[in-house]
């Protein structure tokens, strides 16, 4: 990668400039030291050139880049020509470099970092324990190699861990979004799905019992199973389009059910044999779109579950300004909560409505009552 390149380039520009400083700066104390071989500087320069190159590895094998540098940092501070603490930032540039790789990119990056940090705090107090006119108080020159080796794979690490920890919240992050995206996709898909095969099964059903006394009633029915088959396939379709990068036009068209779409649902039902009765004000002209999806749906799944499980039952139907009410007055003869009291509750909880949903006086009740003060709802 061109990353890995550019620190390439640094890691061995660096090195060299540490290694003139450091020479110039052999050749500039005031005392007699052993004399540089040429064969010291090529041993030193070929170290930092394999320092180098193991940035371009260092994604893909961090721990074996890590000790090779970390080998060649040992070279490079006892040969004859580093007589001085190697405090610039040539050599130990590398080791913060791959000290943060082998934190973002292998397993166990602790067990090198403790060995590794002791391994450069010792040989980075070796020149001054070696060259006499740089001889340092034992304690002081413990210290402050200890602290030379923590800043250098120390700092390095701490900066690892700092983005693996911020890569790893954004992926939790990610993964919550498409879990509450597919929660979503499901719940709609189930509130649709269930509205339609329910009303596809009965009407199945009586026009096979019509089929030989009543042929007209029959072909009425049948009539109907093809139009909940047709409304059934536009949900789904407009469901999984949310899975595809549409054109605003095409979002546009995409069919959502609003407050117009009630009494067309409520009739559709009664088509099928249910009693309901309406009453109420009717909800209120300010909901916003979300909202009144939230409440088509609820209401949808709440006939859905009154004809599944309390068939013949008069439901009672009340719309008013503050939310609806589903009141079916009868025996229910299954456990009505399921995928659609879950995806309900779901639902108002999103739009900043409360919901209830269980046994009544005489039967089963779905209320749906919203807030006086509503934020600003999500998408439901």
């Amino acid at each position: 990668m061109v990353t890995d390149r550019i620190l390439c380039v640094i890691v061995l520009c660096t090195g060299v400039l540490n290694t003139v400083i450091s020479l110039w700066l052999t050749q500039s104390l005031p005392v007699n030291l052993p004399p540089m071989q040429p064969v010291t500087i090529a041993v030193t320069g070929c170290m930092l050139v394999v320092q180098a190159l193991a940035m371009l590895r260092r994604r893909t094998q961090p721990v074996r880049m890590f000790w090779l540098a970390l080998c060649c940092e040992v070279f490079i501070v006892i040969t004859p020509v580093m007589q001085v603490p190697p405090t610039s930032a040539g050599q130990g540039l590398a080791l913060l470099f791959l000290a943060y790789a082998l934190v973002r990119y292998s397993q166990h990056p602790v067990r090198h970092l403790i060995p590794g940090i002791i391994i450069v705090s010792i040989v980075y107090a070796m020149p001054a324990m070696v060259v006499p006119v740089l001889r340092i108080n034992t304690p002081i020159l413990a210290l402050a190699s200890l602290v030379t080796a923590l800043l250098t794979l120390g700092g390095g690490a701490l900066t690892g861990f700092i983005v693996l920890s911020n890569q790893r919240l954004q992926d939790a992050q990610r993964q919550m979004i498409l879990a509450e995206e597919r929660t979503r996709i499901a719940r709609e898909l189930h509130d649709t799905t269930a509205h339609h095969l329910s009303s596809i099964a009965i009407q199945t059903t009586a026009a096979r019992a019509m089929l030989d006394t009543d042929p007209a009633a029959a072909r009425s029915h049948l009539e109907g199973v093809s139009a909940s088959i047709s409304a059934a396939l536009a949900d789904v379709r407009a469901t999984v389009s949310t899975l595809r990068n549409y054109t605003a036009a095409e979002v546009d068209n995409a069919p959502q059910p609003t407050l117009d779409n009630v009494p067309e649902l409520i009739e559709h039902c009664r088509e099928l044999g249910m009693d309901i009765r309406v009453q109420g004000s009717g909800l209120s002209e300010g909901l916003t779109t979300v909202e009144q999806r939230c409440a088509y749906r609820i209401l949808q799944e709440a006939l859905t579950n009154a004809r599944k499980h309390a068939p013949g039952a008069t439901v009672e139907v009340t719309l008013y300004d503050a939310g609806l009410k589903v009141h079916t007055r009868g025996s229910f003869t299954a456990k009505p909560l399921g995928r659609g009291g879950t995806g309900m509750r779901e639902r108002a909880a999103q739009c900043g409505a409360e919901l209830l949903n269980g046994p009544a006086e005489h039967g089963w009740l779905v209320a749906l009552k919203w807030k006086e003060t509503r934020d600003s709802p999500v998408d439901c």
